[in-house]
């Protein structure tokens, strides 16, 4: 799992993400990241992943 985190991070920085986090509030494990815009400021945030535990 910490690899495929590490790897969601990566690629989410790799496209300009200026935050990323885990929210735990949703079940599963969701991964959410902002992005700013040309001018500076950030838009709202959306879940990037969403990765459900292996039953």
């Amino acid at each position: 799992m910490d690899e495929i985190l590490t790897r969601t991070e990566t690629v989410l920085q790799d496209h300009g993400a200026s935050r990323i986090w885990i929210d735990r509030s949703q079940p599963g494990l969701t991964v959410l990241a902002e992005f700013p815009t040309a001018g500076g400021t950030t838009v709202g945030t959306a879940p990037v992943a969403e990765l459900s535990p292996l039953v």
